[in-house]
């Protein structure tokens, strides 16, 4: 990298911008790694604490919060629960990272608004046992594994052996998160008679920069500012140009819906009021960014009071917080059949959708109810060649999660271009952990295709009937994993479809054309992807009904333009690649 001259809005606002073009806005959270807004001398590797040094750190941390935050003014406010104020505080850093156009999206897709409850006791969960446990112990390797799962899962990071990466174009958002609570808390402190800039608020914040950066080192951040001043300066360089550029219309209205459903509950779960989290706790420029209309509060206002009936009814003393803090807490027992999918989602190549869609599985198998999971417990089949698993043109009321294979599958067609209409013909080979037949029973339509093998092939597998793929498709995460692999077969095949697609709209004007282009965009993960041109499109939409829907109107395309041969060869080319 070459050496930098300048302060950073040199480095922001220079030469490497000048290529972007103006037509196509790019937001600061889509793309960018930290190089972009971060000289290299400022960067360091996230190191893991050791355990004496982090046990000594988080212990000056807390006392910090406790002594600073114990104002009298805090005091007469909130008595019935001292860390309220301190929460709230905390809880602005989510609203804070917010506003960045990717954590929004990507929370959008694992449908986060429908799940405000679990989503922040999630959090609260992490963060607890980061910071109780120290590194190395069970209890903190078994909520990273399940944090990083999730974030795989999600395809915010890679996965590298026993270990995480996130993924480059994700690294300067998802440093930003630290980043984001951190300047929260830095508020909180400012609030309570210590400002940032004096000798004891920047001694505190740098402690802020040596436990928040390392955390997201846990899972995942491999680089970090190197100390405060170059955290000082990726926060002005990241935050200036994530308000300079323009966001999508239809961005911002998901991101304040998504603020609406999460916003009740975390002031129920600070013991605050929304106007005071609102206005004391979050900072102006994200409270006018997520709520530009004060009429908000009073929409969402009986959800909050339903909240905080729900949360005084399990409220504990601020002793027994404390108490629960530090004390150790039972791993509970895994069920049956878990180990067997961990195992499989280990063996899965890193870098592969396999991956992804055994992790989904097993992501989901975590959170279901126990009655929900009677398919944990896998079988053994032994299949004879002239034996197929699945056979093409048939419909299946099932599906297999293969964990162990003693030979590839072969997956054969009928009706490959260039080949005889009848002859099945080999288009793939099959290794186990994977996923078959989860497509056609997700349409409900015949087998595209026939899975069978060469010689006799022992499977270990886990047997899903149509009941339970049905609460299995109720989890985003997995629905985010079947849309990677279309994903990936739409990017294998996206500059010729897309040129296909392009001219075709241009010849025709056709607006479900459009349509088609701005959903496969949304789908590939470009957050400035024109969902408004999509007709019909509920704001709520999930990733799942995204890829259906594109399924829907490239069918209805293909039928409505039958008398428009090279039309009708774009379209089955995508309907191919959708499966």
């Amino acid at each position: 990298m070459v050496a930098l001259q300048g302060g950073p809005e040199e480095y922001v606002t220079g030469s490497r911008n000048k290529t972007m073009s103006t037509q196509t806005p790019h937001h600061a959270s889509a793309g960018d790694t930290l190089d972009r807004y971060m000289p290299v001398e400022d960067l360091i590797p996230c190191r893991q604490p050791e355990g004496k040094a982090w046990g000594r750190l988080r212990w000056r941390s807390f006392i910090d919060l406790i002594w600073h935050f114990s104002t009298w003014r805090n005091l007469r406010n909130y008595p019935r629960n001292l860390l309220a104020d301190i929460t709230g505080f905390a809880w602005a850093g989510i609203y804070r990272s917010m506003t960045v156009p990717s954590i929004a999206s990507t929370s959008l897709k694992n449908e986060g608004h429908f799940r405000p409850r679990e989503r922040i006791l999630g959090t609260e969960s992490f963060f607890g046992t980061t910071f109780r446990f120290p590194p190395g112990s069970s209890r903190m390797n078994q909520i990273l594994q399940k944090v990083n799962l999730r974030h795989h899962v999600a395809g915010v990071v890679v996965r590298k052996g026993d270990t995480v990466e996130v993924v480059p174009h994700y690294e300067a958002a998802f440093a930003y998160v630290s980043t984001a609570f951190i300047e929260c808390l830095r508020d909180g402190y400012a609030a309570c008679g210590v400002p940032p800039d004096s000798a004891k608020g920047r001694r505190i914040a740098s402690d802020l920069c040596q436990i928040l950066y390392p955390i997201s080192g846990w899972v995942g951040l491999t680089r970090m500012p190197r100390d405060l001043e170059a955290h000082e300066r990726f926060r002005d360089a990241f935050e200036r140009r994530l308000w300079e550029l323009p966001r999508s219309p239809w961005l911002n209205s998901q991101t304040r819906e998504l603020a609406k459903r999460i916003f009740p509950y975390t002031a129920a779960r600070s013991s605050l009021s929304m106007e005071t989290l609102l206005h004391r706790h979050l900072d102006r420029r994200t409270a006018q960014y997520l709520f530009p209309d004060p009429a908000a509060l009073d929409e969402i206002r009986p959800t909050f009071e339903a909240y905080s009936r729900e949360v005084r009814g399990q409220k504990q003393s601020a002793l027994n917080l404390l108490r629960d803090q530090f004390s150790r807490t039972r791993v509970p027992p895994a069920r049956p059949g878990l180990e067997e999918l961990w195992k499989a989602y280990r063996k899965a190549p890193d870098n592969s959708t396999a991956a992804r869609m055994v992790g989904a599985v097993l992501l989901y198998a975590l959170e279901a109810p126990t009655d929900a999971t009677s398919w944990l417990p896998p079988q053994d089949l032994h299949l004879d060649p002239s034996e197929p698993l699945f056979r093409q043109g048939q419909v299946h009321h099932h599906c297999y999660i293969v964990l162990e294979s003693s030979a590839p599958l072969v997956v054969t067609r009928r009706g490959v271009p260039g080949t005889d209409s009848e002859a099945e013909a080999e288009i793939a080979q099959v290794d186990a952990p994977t996923l078959i037949g989860e497509i056609g029973l997700w349409r409900k339509r015949p087998a595209i295709a026939t899975v069978s093998c060469r010689v006799p092939t022992r499977l270990r597998v886990m047997r899903l009937d149509e009941a339970a793929f049905a609460q299995l498709k109720t989890h985003s995460g997995f629905w985010h994993a079947v849309a990677a692999e279309v994903q990936r077969r739409l990017q294998i095949s996206m500059r010729g479809l897309e040129q296909g697609l392009l001219q075709l709209a241009s010849r025709t004007a056709d607006p479900e054309v459009t349509a088609v282009l701005e959903l496969i965009r949304h789908i590939n993960g470009n957050v400035e992807a024109r969902l408004d041109l999509v007709p019909g499109i509920h704001p709520e939409v999930s990733l799942a009904e995204c890829i259906d829907l594109l399924r829907q109107k490239v069918s209805h395309l293909h039928g409505r333009m039958q008398e428009d041969p090279a039309a009708c060869v774009a379209l089955e080319n995508l309907l191919d690649v959708i499966g």
